[in-house]
């Protein structure tokens, strides 16, 4: 077989930094940029279209945190939100306060999270909103021309491939931490105190202090339901439910909002790590993180309270071999447990509690035997134990650590566009599964005339995917004719010239060598924008399994990296299967 020839992207670290320029509003007509025109469609169809949308949008930077020689980045934002303007701002505080928190005090957390934006919609009515009016679909659409604005990030150029190929596989793997995860994983999971000053951007002090008084406005997150974070090929996004929760109770505050989109993160990093963790630890230690308490000057790791006094206490054998939902009693022991095992009795137990964790997290069995080696008691001395530590004052500690905190990047505020709320909601859509519902999000805020490039890219993704190939093609060829098109454009465009090039072969026949590296070629052009998801990796991967061509070491080293990032996508895995290389 042939070897692929090393025409692979790197791709660039993006350090979040957000343009302050502000759009003018959806109705201004004056182009911000360079104008394509479209080739011209016509309407058959009556289109009866919603009222547009007000909606306030924010743009939060990725923070960036400087320990040691390395930079931890963490993703930034993009934000719709239809809570007023005053609490809008509350709620991005409040999450740039708990991103650093996170960062400062988990870091390998932070890194298994995506570099892209989270997309994020705080909806105040999502408990009461008014049925949408039905948007006909049409055969053809109206041309209207493109406007290329500079709020876009530019995806950068490069000179030689030559040169990509040989970095691409170490900057993807330098994207999520994962050329790291030998020395960042779960043995690295109990917080150093001997941190230096020169390490971090905060001067700060350890101490554990007793937390036995009661504090009912403390930001805890709250029950499952208020906030839904997933990702299904793209990108992250959050569905915030900021409504009214149900008769007699009061609408949660911000802070607590902002408590629970910081949980979810921190959950989905947990199950995101290549060694898959035990369900009990990522449950308890979720708890901990959630009960995190951040201010200007001071940030509490683990302020909890779980007693299960006069609780039917579960038993620790059943816990520890339990994976999917978990019963409350259930969540409050895994709680209670992973406190214990880190900072119960000064800590004295913390290495062999995660020592422990790596046992199973490796596929062994939680035996009385090996549980008694790592804690000195059978599982049945400990359940009677942890019943007395829940009611002990050491139980209610946290790990405080107090200092100024450095300001915060500076948000973006402005009022949305239609084409941010079409594309901010879509990608939540997507995000749950629901593509149907984001293109016609997108096609509404098409006919209404928006024409951002990053709107436009979307669309053509899900015109290619479950919509029209004729709709995507005239879309994808105005965007390729920008000067700097969306990242994703790139995508969906492979897509095509992928169903194109085996259309044009018998069944079964293969890529050329030739045909391969065309693909790369325009794939690299999502890379160099900083694109690494699972769509991008995932197109990468069906191209190498159906090319007659043999991938070099590079390519083998990036598609494994991938294959970390998003370890069940069977492409991915196909592409790397033994045999194939």
């Amino acid at each position: 077989m042939k070897t692929i020839p090393s025409c692979l992207l790197c791709i660039p670290l993006l350090l979040g930094t957000a343009s302050t320029q502000v759009l003018p509003p959806a109705n201004d007509t004056v182009p911000i940029g360079p104008v394509v025109e479209m080739e011209p469609y016509v309407v058959k169809d009556d289109r009866i279209l919603p009222n547009p949308e007000q909606w306030h949008y924010a743009k939060v930077p990725a923070l960036v945190l400087t320990r040691g020689d390395r930079q931890i980045i963490a993703p930034g934002y993009e934000m719709l939100s239809n809570l007023n303007s005053s609490q809008t701002r509350t709620l991005v505080e409040e999450l740039q306060l708990r991103q650093f928190a996170a960062t400062y005090l988990w870091p390998m957390l932070t890194q298994a999270l995506p570099r892209t934006p989270v997309y994020v919609v705080v909806d105040i009515n999502q408990q009461h909103s008014a049925p949408r009016q039905f948007v006909k679909s049409s055969d053809t659409w109206e041309g209207d021309p493109i406007v290329a604005t500079n709020i876009e990030p530019s995806p950068g150029s490069f000179s030689s491939s030559s040169d990509f190929a040989a970095t691409g596989a170490q900057r993807f793997a330098a994207e999520y931490g994962l050329s790291r995860m030998d020395d960042i994983n779960t043995d690295t999971m109990v917080m150093s105190e001997d941190i230096t000053p020169e390490e971090e951007l905060m001067q700060s002090s350890s101490r554990q202090a007793q937390r036995y008084e009661r504090d009912e406005t403390v930001a805890r997150p709250l029950p499952d339901g208020y906030v839904e974070l997933a990702m299904n090929g793209g990108p992250l996004a959050a569905l915030v439910r900021a409504g009214e929760p149900r008769a007699g109770l009061g609408r949660p505050s911000e802070e607590r909002f902002a408590a629970t989109l910081s949980y979810e993160l921190n959950l989905f990093a947990l199950n995101s790590q290549s060694q898959k963790l035990p369900g009990w630890f990522v449950r308890g230690l979720g708890s901990l993180l959630g009960s995190t308490q951040v201010s200007r000057k001071l940030i509490q790791f683990a302020r909890v309270k779980e007693d299960l006094a006069g609780r039917g206490m579960p038993k620790l054998s059943g816990l520890l071999k339990k994976e999917g939902a978990f019963t409350e009693e259930e969540a409050r022991l895994a709680s209670l447990f992973v406190h214990y095992g880190l900072f119960g009795d000064n800590g004295k137990y913390s290495a062999r509690f995660m020592q422990f964790v790596n046992h199973l997290a490796s596929g062994g069995e939680p035996t009385d035997a090996m549980f008694k080696e790592a804690f000195g008691k059978s599982m049945r001395t400990m359940e009677t134990y942890l019943a007395a530590y829940a009611r002990d004052l050491a139980f209610y500690k946290s790990t405080d650590f107090k200092g100024d905190i450095p300001p915060m990047p500076a948000p973006v505020y402005r009022e949305a566009t239609q084409s941010d709320v079409a594309r901010i909601k879509a990608e939540m859509h997507v995000s749950q599964a629901n593509p149907g519902k984001a293109l016609e999000e997108l096609r509404t805020a098409y006919w209404r005339g928006e024409r951002a490039p990053a709107m436009l890219a979307l669309l053509a993704t899900l015109e290619q995917q479950i919509g029209s190939e004729a709709r995507a093609r005239k879309i994808l060829k105005a965007l390729l004719g920008l000067p700097a098109p969306p990242p994703q454009t790139y995508i969906a465009a492979a897509r095509l010239q992928l169903n194109d090039a085996l259309a044009a072969k018998p069944a079964g026949a293969k890529l050329a060598a030739e045909e391969t590296s065309a693909l790369i070629d325009t794939l690299s052009g999502a890379l160099a924008g900083g694109l690494t998801t699972e769509d991008l990796c995932g197109t990468l991967a069906e191209v190498i399994l159906k090319s007659d061509t043999r991938p070099d070491a590079n390519m083998i080293a990036f598609l494994r990296e991938a294959a970390k990032r998003y370890p069940r996508n069977q492409t991915i895995a196909g592409a790397l299967a033994p045999g194939r290389n």
